[in-house]
């Protein structure tokens, strides 16, 4: 697909369009030094990009410095090609501070901030395949009707270590959860680091909200806390959210455990078409048990 033709669709012409370095989930093109232009992964479907959007719009408003969507010729903030959603932003200026005590202290800040700002969204229906942390064998991915509990079979058969451990995994981390209160609940951040936050002059950009959704805050700082080069820095983040209660601070080594679970069910989902991922699910089962918090 010609990248200046998605352009024109928001109406831009372009003299330097630049591909970016892929990151885990998305592809990216920065446009002169004005905009950047998303192409989302294929399994994202188009209503999960237009809740994000949703979620932009509601913060920029607020006063955040977020990417805000540009309308596209049809009114939408999405253009489909190829089975494939793309779109354009502003580009942000600043960089990503070093990961440090004081960063990461920062960060929980900004993340206990957003929580705050976003409690009117926080009672939006979920979009299709959002998973609780609770609820991690119920995963499905509707774009191609994978089922993590069919997958999990599968592996026990293909792999019996592998596919028994995940299986005994899954099962307690759940049986842990199941027996706690569920915590207070809010429209989350989903995979905020040091990585998806700009600083400039003075001002902090926050990007990246492709996995927000609504959650148990405890989860969206387990999720953080998984995130970090350095688990040591673990309090550091969850001393700068300060308002988990010390219930919910005990609970945030399950729920970290529970995120890398579902990493887990993502790197099983390639193992089922066909991609090699047991190195990647053995680094996997390694972190479980790590967070630098005690329970």
């Amino acid at each position: 697909m010609d990248v200046r033709a998605v352009l024109a669709r928001f109406g831009v012409s372009s003299s330097r369009v630049r591909r970016l370095p892929r990151g885990a989930v998305n592809d990216l093109w920065r446009v002169d030094d004005r905009y950047v232009l998303k192409r989302t992964h294929p399994n994202r479907r188009p209503e999960h990009t237009l809740r994000e959007h949703e979620v932009l719009r509601f913060l920029g408003a607020h006063g955040w410095s977020v990417p805000q969507p540009i309308v596209a010729d049809d009114g939408s903030t999405i253009v489909r090609v190829d089975e494939r959603t793309w779109w354009l932003a502003p580009w942000l200026p600043g960089r990503s501070p070093a990961t440090t005590a004081p960063s990461v202290r920062r960060l929980g800040a900004v993340l206990a901030r957003l929580h705050e700002d976003l409690a009117p969204l926080a009672s939006l229906p979920p979009t299709t395949d959002s998973v609780s942390p609770r609820r991690i064998i119920e995963r499905t991915e509707s774009a191609t009707g994978w089922r993590f509990a069919d997958a999990v079979v599968a592996l026990e058969a293909a792999d019996p270590a592998r596919g028994g451990r995940l299986r005994r995994e899954v099962d307690r981390v759940t049986a842990h959860l199941a027996a706690i209160p569920v915590g207070p609940m809010v429209l989350g951040h989903g995979d905020l680091h040091t990585g998806n936050v700009l600083v400039w002059r003075g001002h902090t950009s926050v990007l990246d909200f492709d996995f927000s959704h609504t959650m148990e805050r405890a989860f969206d700082v387990a999720t953080s806390v998984g995130l970090l080069d350095d688990q040591r820095l673990a309090p550091a983040l969850v001393d700068g959210y300060a308002v988990l209660t010390d219930e919910e601070r005990r609970e945030v080594p399950v729920y970290f455990d529970a995120r890398l679970l579902l990493h887990a069910s993502w790197v099983t989902y390639l193992w089922s078409t066909g991609k090699t991922t047991p190195a990647e699910l053995d680094a996997t089962f390694a972190r479980l048990g790590t967070c630098g918090l005690a329970l």
